[in-house]
């Protein structure tokens, strides 16, 4: 396989993943899936193994069951059945005859465990002080939060926005020089392309939850605003970030040990208490332009999707 080859089948899985994604709680075919993908439902299947390392049926079905457990833990107002739905199950039994393969248990003990392990964990470790700044341009919520680290909080509406992204799946924990690599690749690519400006943003999207999944199967993608007509081709893919609220941290990483604190605190002690439940919308870090300061000291805003209660 030829180098154009690899990049040209590695855009049209990608394309199908990002299908899958966008209609995880709809009836998935085959033949909308390789539609997306530009690929003939007689090749696609072959060609999804060869690069996913599992076969289509159980990517859909290991991402379906993931997110619903995500969302026992993370949405302790929605039902079981309400989950199941959301998920792209058709009822609670058949989600839960999937948890059962995939966990070894059923979504009520799984939802169980996480809200007691959460609960002895943190307690009342945080400390939410409410206030409402009437903004006629961007009207937020802001929240101080103190616990076992000082931030804030805001929830802030974002719009829509087009990226360009280059997508990783495996391990990316604790390894920045994956982190810059990817970010290099992608920046030559724009840069030759005069798409790299003073308003230019750098994104780092996670589509799977790290305690859920395994880390051989996280998907990570790095990522730049763009125009929308912007063409993109081989592993430089285009997708959207859906707009909606999102709870924003901004904070100075001196460390790159430092980024799990900062989401730990944010979904362990802030959402719980916050009058916000999770969106079923991937959450991202978002880098400004002037992100990197001189004494190597990094500006990132970590952004979940929220709704409220």
């Amino acid at each position: 396989m030829t180098a154009n080859q690899k990049d040209f089948y590695i855009s049209c899985i990608n394309a199908a993943i990002d299908f899958i994604e966008n209609n995880i709680g709809k009836d998935l075919k085959l033949d909308n899936i390789a539609k997306a993908a530009g690929l003939s439902t007689f090749h696609f299947h072959r060609i999804f193994k060869s690069f996913m390392n599992e076969n289509l049926n159980n990517f859909v079905r290991r991402v379906r069951v993931e997110k619903a457990a995500t969302m026992l833990f993370a949405n302790c107002d929605y039902s079981i059945t309400k989950i199941a739905y959301l998920s792209g199950f058709s009822s609670s039994q058949s989600l839960a005859r999937e948890f059962r393969i995939f966990f070894d248990t059923t979504p009520k003990k799984y939802r169980e465990s996480k809200i007691r392990y959460r609960n002895s964990k943190n307690g009342n470790a945080c400390n939410i002080n409410f206030y409402y700044h009437d903004d006629k341009k961007r009207p937020y919520f802001y929240y101080n939060l103190t616990g076992s680290i000082n931030m804030k909080v805001e929830v802030k509406t974002f719009p829509d926005t087009t990226l360009a992204y280059i997508r990783h799946i495996g391990p990316y924990k604790g390894n920045p020089a994956l982190f810059e690599e990817l970010f290099n690749k992608l920046c030559t690519w724009a840069g030759s392309r005069n798409l790299l400006t003073k308003d230019t943003d750098y994104y780092c999207i996670y589509h799977d939850e790290p305690e859920v999944t395994d880390e051989s199967k996280l998907r990570m993608d790095v990522c730049l605003n763009v125009p929308k007509d912007t063409e993109v081709g081989g592993n430089i893919g285009k997708q959207m970030i859906k707009g909606g609220q999102y709870a924003v941290v901004r904070c100075t990483i001196k460390d790159p040990k430092e980024y799990e604190k900062y989401w730990s605190e944010l979904y362990k002690n802030w959402l719980p208490s916050s009058g916000y439940q999770l969106d079923n919308k991937p959450p991202f870090e978002m880098y400004p332009s002037d992100c990197k300061k001189e004494n190597d000291e990094m500006i990132v805003d970590i952004c979940v999707p929220v709704i409220p209660v």
